[in-house]
């Protein structure tokens, strides 16, 4: 019946993206690398089966930065998790760190979403100062739809500064609404973060966006009333 051929075409394209896998970049802004599952560096990508990915890994470049991250990525969808990195260079520098991954529906305009980050700036080198800001004329967190920024926290001019030896500092912030696009490809995190030399910074945050029904739950439904029209008008094909 050509209503089972549209349910199972959507069904197996639903799967098809599930499938698809997250990616990341990490490093200095102008120079971050693009990382895959598959690169060294990962420690743990799991397919856990339901649509999620649980993804830990660390990153480093020898005198510049090091970085580590523990993921849990959702492709119905949303993306949560802790990044730390580390600026082992002498000079400060600005950092980038963005998790993307292919969603499994399709969300329209106005579907309710929530971002959160909590960031915490320690003095690594032990010289009593510390210094975490926003770029300028940017956050350091941005929830993403299909590329776009649909959520940001911590914007500029925002800082977190340290004044104690070996010390820390900690802000939270979140952000809830409706979202102003459709959501059809990707969904992510952008942090963005200005650091000073020999300082660490750690950012747990999370972007989630509430899906409605999925396509193919909708074209099931429109099946099975169909069928049962179909019996109950003895129309044959």
């Amino acid at each position: 019946m050509p209503v089972i051929r549209i349910l199972i075409a959507s069904i197996f394209i639903t799967a098809s993206v599930a499938q698809a896998q997250p990616s990341l970049q990490i490093g200095p802004v102008g120079n971050a690398m693009m990382i895959s599952p598959t690169m060294p560096g990962t420690t743990l990508f799991q397919d856990n089966l339901d649509g999620t990915f649980d993804w830990e890994g660390s990153m480093m470049m020898v005198g510049m930065w090091q970085a580590q991250w523990d993921l849990l990525i959702d492709t119905d969808p949303g993306v949560s998790g802790v990044f730390a990195i580390t600026n082992t260079s002498g000079m400060q520098q600005s950092f980038v760190f963005n998790v993307a991954t292919p969603v499994s529906v399709s969300v329209p305009a106005g579907a309710q979403f929530n971002s959160s980050s909590a960031l915490t700036l320690a003095d690594a080198n032990f010289n009593g100062t510390a210094l975490l800001a926003a770029p300028t004329g940017s956050s350091v967190f941005a929830g993403l739809i299909d590329g776009a920024v649909e959520s940001t926290l911590y914007n500029d001019p925002f800082s977190l500064l340290v004044g104690a030896v070996g010390g820390t500092a900690v802000n939270a912030a979140g952000d809830a609404g409706t979202t102003s696009r459709n959501l059809v490809g990707t969904l992510g995190i952008t942090h963005s973060i200005v650091l000073s030399p020999g300082d660490s910074a750690t950012a747990n945050s999370t972007f989630f966006v509430v899906p409605e029904p999925t396509s193919a739950a909708l074209m099931l439904g429109a099946g099975m009333v169909l069928i049962r029209r179909r019996k109950k008008t003895g129309v044959k094909r």
